[in-house]
């Protein structure tokens, strides 16, 4: 239980500070997510090891907002696609995940998909896992 606070904590407070970081930032550069882009239609998806459960995902939402959703308990995890304004000047990502078995690794796969592409990755390994990845 205290991997799961911990994982939501760190989660929690990384996209505080991408958020933070990012919500001055008005030049429109950096892939099109800028307010001179056109709308974008983005999936999420998340995939643990087959010894890994995915406990926690956060990411950003058609508002520009972060969503949270915990006790996921699943090795995969996928949103449906959300029609992202290009207002939205960045989509971030993330998750966290724990290995059944104590003493083994697993990893943590968390990927942003744009039209269909996957355009930013990350992996982390470890018994507790977290992996975010961001697209300005």
């Amino acid at each position: 239980m205290r991997k799961k606070i911990l994982a939501t904590l760190v989660l929690t407070m990384a996209f505080g500070l991408i958020a933070t970081s990012c919500s001055s930032d008005s030049d429109g550069s950096g892939n099109g997510s800028g307010s001179g882009g056109t709308n974008k239609m983005v999936r999420y998806k998340a995939i643990a090891s087959d010894n890994a459960t995915i406990d926690v995902i956060a990411y950003t939402n058609a508002q520009g907002d972060m969503t949270t959703h915990t006790d996921i308990n699943a090795t995969t995890w996928e949103s449906p696609e959300i029609n992202m304004p290009a207002s939205v000047q960045a989509i971030s990502f993330g998750g966290s995940a724990t290995v059944a078995t104590q003493g083994e690794t697993g990893t943590l796969k968390v990927q942003i998909i744009i039209n269909g592409e996957v355009v930013k990755e990350n992996i982390s390994t470890g018994s507790v896992m977290s992996a975010s990845t961001t697209l300005y």
